[in-house]
């Protein structure tokens, strides 16, 4: 019996000419079909057989020809590597996936870090010059829309559906194309971003979301995941909305 794994040894077999050289080989720990070469002394003899999936044995049997030799039993070549689990792309594509690194490390991700903590001097910004153009949120569904429903489906569709197939399809070599230090798929999703917040909010405000929007799509691309990105917009929401409730009280 040949154990066929990758350290297995080498063995030989001595036959006559004509005498079949029965050779046990035990794969088991392979999960995919594979081919595993048998070659004889004999130049120009080789025999090729095709091996199931593992967990059993099989047997090979050959016959010599040549007048006296050896049926050398060499140790297959290493196992493919699996094939991607396809059965569920969008998943991966939309970045409903964990983030990776993970968001429980300690100290933080410096992207996400900084991102949250930038936020702070602009928000600071806003209630002192341009306070009473903020609109406070006027009852409880309100706030939860504002840091709750807004977040999670403006991510979904434009950091998930819509970045996810512009990354998966503005490529360059494995690469995602850039402009500069943002890729082309982030500044064209930022571009839509802003077009929506046109329909309901000035001009002003409304490009004042690029920057926000290009920090997403970052962090959407770091973490592949779209998560970081959903808990960012919702800290920002919250803070543009406590912002404006305390320059509307004060």
């Amino acid at each position: 019996m040949v154990a066929c794994g990758a350290s297995a040894p080498r063995l030989l077999y001595d036959v006559a000419q004509g005498e079949p050289a029965v050779v046990t080989i035990d794969w088991s720990d392979v999960a995919t079909p594979a081919t595993v070469a048998i070659k004889g002394v004999v130049p120009g003899y080789r025999s090729r057989r095709r091996l199931g999936p593992g967990g059993a044995f099989f047997l090979v049997r050959l016959t010599v020809p040549g007048p006296h030799g050896k049926i050398d039993a060499v140790t297959p070549p290493p196992s493919p590597p699996p094939a991607p689990d396809n059965r569920h792309p969008f998943p991966h594509e939309l970045g409903l996936g964990w983030p990776q690194p993970s968001l429980r490390t300690w100290p933080p991700d410096a992207h996400l870090a900084l991102a949250l903590l930038a936020a702070l001097p602009v928000l600071i910004g806003l209630g002192w010059f341009a306070g009473g153009a903020m609109r406070v949120p006027m009852n409880l569904w309100a706030w939860a829309s504002l840091v709750l429903v807004q977040p999670l489906l403006e991510e979904l569709v434009f950091r998930g559906v819509l970045q996810g197939q512009a990354l998966a399809l503005l490529t360059s070599q494995g690469q995602p194309r850039r402009l500069g230090p943002v890729t082309l798929a982030n500044a064209l999703v930022t571009v839509a971003f802003v077009l929506l917040h046109l329909r309901a909010q000035p001009l002003a405000w409304a490009l004042a979301v690029a920057v926000p929007s290009l920090v997403l799509g970052h962090l959407r691309e770091r973490f592949a995941s779209v998560w970081p990105a959903v808990g960012a917009h919702a800290f920002y929401n919250a803070g543009f909305g406590v912002t404006a409730w305390l320059v509307a009280t004060a």
